[in-house]
């Protein structure tokens, strides 16, 4: 019996012929992180209208860098273009997903919203769109200093007391 238990612990512990295992990069080098082109060449493969970027890198209390602003075909193409941008960008070359995403929607106002890392994506009908008006709201005007500072000059100043 001891001769069974010798014999089996030296097959146990024999070395192996070596497998040579193929090269795995460092984790960051797999990791491809979605950029702002590829939200541009998805959304104009998936036939959205009218594609806006905005650069929001400017803004210093905004936690996203893009905001990208698209209007669907219809409502059922608003809701399958929210789904495969979901799909797309949530997964990285070896398929592991990777990129932190959220998806916000609403069917009864026409307004998906998905956001995938520093970039938010807006698809809105067009009375939402409309409606809401993103793109002044966000959009950098080359005389917002000067309006900043005529806003700045209609500031009530309290009386002081003497």
């Amino acid at each position: 019996m001891q001769e069974y238990f010798s014999q089996y612990i030296e097959e146990y512990y024999e070395v192996d012929d070596v497998v040579e295992e193929p090269f795995v990069p460092k984790l960051e080098e797999r990791i491809r992180l979605v950029n702002i082109e590829d939200v541009i060449s998805l959304l104009e493969k998936e036939k959205a209208k009218d594609v806006k970027v905005i650069d929001l890198t400017y803004v210093m209390a905004s936690p996203f860098d893009y905001m990208t602003i698209c209007s669907p075909i219809n409502p059922r193409h608003g809701k399958a273009l929210t789904e495969r941008i979901r799909q797309s960008l949530k997964l990285n070359d070896d398929g592991d997903s990777v990129n932190r995403q959220r998806v916000l929607h609403s069917t009864n106002s026409g307004w998906f919203c998905v956001e995938v890392n520093k970039i938010q994506i807006h698809v809105m009908s067009t009375e939402a769109r409309a409606r809401y008006d993103l793109e002044s709201l966000w959009e950098v005007n080359e005389n917002e200093d000067q309006a900043e500072a005529s806003w700045v000059d209609d500031v009530n100043v309290l009386p002081q007391n003497k």
